[in-house]
């Protein structure tokens, strides 16, 4: 299910998990009613990735020129709107991920350009979109802070940025080993993480890494008292 848009009406969509390494997996982005049964199509074929707002009902496609995808459009960012309007394209490019971040307001993407390649675009409401720092070696979405005010990306290593942070600034990088998982503290003052060298925690303002030890485990979960 993508979201829900009122007490008995939702967005639902289709997912082949067959293979994980396929392009455009979700396909038929429907409108559903409980109360009157009504089904109506948003978006009939088939997509890379999708993120739904459920505040301001905003719902962003990426969608790639793989064979499998939607060939009337180009490869890019699509906002679809819920009614009859057409979609409206955000920004082009290849984008394998995407996520909306109720803490930044923001969706963010990560733009697959080739193998080795990638980029991250954040992309607000009214279709404003600018690039995101995204250090290399890193993998997949970043995790965003409970103040929406920072990144942490994981991958290769960890890396630290401000959200608002331009090309220019480039991540702090705060470990070096390849990190497992990530969770931030319910402040976003510190960041939990296992990585190939052990179990740590870093924390502001250098968020240098320090050391748990004796704490092996997985899935982690901050608990709040």
């Amino acid at each position: 299910m993508v979201g829900w848009l009122s007490e008995a009406e939702f967005l639902l969509d289709t997912y082949d998990g067959s293979n994980p390494f396929i392009p455009c997996r979700f396909t038929r982005m429907q409108r559903r009613d409980l109360t009157s049964a009504q089904i109506r199509g948003i978006w009939p074929g088939r997509y890379n990735a999708r993120a739904f707002d459920t505040e301001s009902r905003s719902l962003l496609i990426a969608l790639s020129r793989d064979d499998l995808c939607d060939q009337e459009r180009a490869s890019g960012l699509y906002f679809v709107p819920l009614e009859g309007d057409q979609p409206r394209q955000a920004a082009e490019g290849e984008f394998s991920d995407l996520m909306w971040d109720e803490a930044a307001e923001l969706f963010i993407a990560i733009a697959e350009w080739d193998v080795e390649k990638r980029s991250a675009v954040a992309v607000d409401g009214s279709g404003h979109v600018w690039d995101l720092p995204m250090p290399e070696g890193a993998y997949g979405l970043p995790l965003v802070s409970p103040d929406g005010e920072r990144l942490a990306w994981t991958g290769e290593g960890l890396w630290m940025t401000r959200l608002t942070a331009g090309l220019a600034e480039p991540p702090l990088q705060v470990q070096e080993a390849r990190i497992d998982e990530a969770a931030w503290s319910p402040t976003g003052e510190g960041l939990l993480f296992f990585s190939s060298e052990g179990f740590f925690i870093a924390s502001e303002p250098g968020f240098a890494p320090i050391a748990l030890p004796g704490l092996p485990g997985s899935n982690l979960v901050w608990v709040e008292p």
